[in-house]
């Protein structure tokens, strides 16, 4: 009898969880939605990853990203499988990510019920699910999430191994994986010291006896001399002086620049109690100023989050708390600490602006554990009361952040998500007999991938934007081109290019699709045009 309320017991506990996986997964979606039914509004940074799928299908081979060398094709591998399945779109582009996403999602919801009662997991993994803009735009865009997904899998491998029943495996693994995150995208590296840590706290905290953490220690040793082999023989396929080499400098000038800009926007964009709501042009973001009454919660909500990922790192010396519950405090507050670090160090971020505010996204990626210790302490009643505030202003920023996708709790098909007026410019090029077009950066690659690379559009500003050296030399090689402008990225207006056409004393003649302004230039054959030397 005792057998069989047992096992009841078990099935009901299996039910309840895969109901909370359900959950946590169609909730992830459904607050995406609106990005989703947008798809074809992806930037050319994501789209990048889509055109290299389709060559990658047709044969062709790269260990990195179209012009990057310190990210890897694990993002790029998945979609072109995800085509390979169900094509090409848009939306396909968008799901991969978005899948990893949910995967991060399950594993955090995973690593917390073996602590925590159901209720208790699942509050504590809503941070992951009803999140700001800078998570928002990993998930749904390529091509940084699936390293994210990488070092969530090792976390989660590192977290089981003791009782698991092939503890050597999984502290093998989850170091290997914590290095081959590197390859993935170098973005790694701000969890690479916590991710240690963890694994450190992991081998020595568990069972006491000497042999069995130094086999546990080997284990995980030789998994990351596994991981940095492999790591290290893909990037002997790079040339060494192109890896990491971008020069800049950083001076007090630049910190103080990021410290401004840490604490002006970037904080509390990450915290929800300042949201920034995309415009009508690219880098045009405006400051949403919400009613006094919900002001004031997004800033309690703020402070309590605050505090709780604080009280992780402090909880260390609690005897009270389970050791397991404090190595995960230990892990959160030390990737926030790592961040926060890497954000004002870093002599590139006021060259992003308020963009730089995506790289603060892993204090979010590792709330849900550093806010463990104060979940374990407060028991589920007090944690959510106290997690409500933050949970609501997350909520309400992430969504409005999405800016002309959403309007109030509607989501809108806007004309840029949509593309209508990209077919119709593309169908007439193609009737026009244009193959090869130019177009800013932020077009560019979108406009490519839209039109299955027919007409292929490089960037206005070479050499610098040029991620794929094939398209520029069919470019210079053509005969019949077009410049493509779009009032959303105002920096490369159709004036100036106009002026400087005329000037060289080459004819265009100019056309208008809704929004699009076309040049269509005749040249010859690997002739330079201005602002474009040729590749030939």
């Amino acid at each position: 009898m005792t057998g069989s309320t047992s096992s009841q017991a078990s099935q009901k506990a299996i039910l309840h969880t895969l109901a909370a996986l359900f959950f946590l997964a169609v909730a992830s979606v459904l607050f995406r939605l609106p990005a989703l039914i947008n798809a074809a509004g992806a930037n050319s940074d994501a789209t990048i990853v889509g055109l290299q799928a389709r060559h990658i299908l047709q044969g062709e081979w790269s260990w990195f990203l179209w012009g990057t060398n310190y990210q890897g094709i694990v993002d790029v591998l998945l979609t072109a499988i995800a085509f390979a399945l169900v094509g090409p779109t848009p939306l396909t582009l968008l799901a991969v990510p978005l899948a990893g996403h949910v995967l991060v999602v399950w594993l955090t919801f995973a690593a917390l019920r073996k602590e925590f009662e159901l209720a208790l997991a699942l509050v504590l993994t809503l941070p992951l699910v009803l999140a700001p803009h800078p998570i928002n735009v990993v998930s749904l865009y390529p091509p940084r999430q699936w390293s994210i997904t990488c070092i969530f899998v090792a976390l989660w491998l590192l977290s089981r191994a003791n009782r698991s029943r092939q503890p050597m495996l999984h502290y093998a693994l989850g170091a290997a994986l914590s290095v081959f995150s590197l390859y993935l995208d170098f973005f790694a590296v701000l969890f690479a010291p916590a991710l240690a840590l963890f694994a450190m706290a992991c081998v020595f905290g568990g069972d006491s006896r000497r042999d069995h953490m130094l086999k546990r220690f080997g284990a995980w040793l030789a998994g990351f001399a596994l991981g940095g082999l492999l790591v290290w023989s893909i990037w002997q396929s790079v040339p060494a002086e192109a890896l990491f080499t971008k020069k800049a400098q950083l001076s007090w000038n630049s910190i103080g620049d990021n410290v401004r800009l840490f604490r002006q926007q970037g904080f509390p964009w990450i915290l929800s109690y300042n949201v920034f709501i995309p415009g009508r042009e690219m880098y045009q973001l405006d400051l949403w100023q919400p009613p006094d009454g919900f002001r004031a919660v997004q800033r309690l909500g703020a402070a309590l989050f605050a505090l709780g990922v604080t009280f992780g790192g402090f909880a260390l010396s609690l005897r009270n708390v389970p050791w397991p519950v404090r190595r995960l405090g230990v892990f959160g507050c030390s990737v926030t600490i790592c961040t926060i670090i890497g954000f004002l160090a870093s002599p590139d971020t006021p060259t992003t602006g308020i963009w730089a505010t995506r790289f603060l996204a892993p204090i979010i990626w590792t709330a849900p554990f550093a806010l463990a210790p104060a979940a374990y302490v407060l028991g589920t009643k007090r944690f959510a009361l106290g997690m409500t505030p933050y949970l609501i202003a997350a909520a309400v920023g992430g969504w409005l952040s999405f800016g002309p996708y959403v309007d109030g709790p509607t989501v809108v098909q806007a004309p840029r998500g949509v593309a209508k007026e990209e077919a119709q410019l593309g169908e007439l090029l193609r009737r026009r007999g244009i193959h090869y077009a130019a177009a800013d950066y932020w077009f560019a690659y979108r406009l490519t991938f839209l039109w299955g690379e027919d007409p292929i559009v490089m960037p206005l500003i070479p050499p610098g934007e040029d991620r794929y050296l094939p398209y520029r030399r069919g470019f210079d090689r053509a005969t019949e081109v077009a410049f493509i402008f779009h009032p959303y990225v105002r920096r490369t207006a159709p004036g100036p290019y106009a002026r400087a056409l005329t000037e060289a004393g080459i004819r265009h003649e100019q056309q208008r699709v809704g929004d699009f302004t076309i040049f269509f230039v005749h040249k010859r054959a690997c002739e330079p045009l201005p602002g474009h030397p040729s590749t030939c």
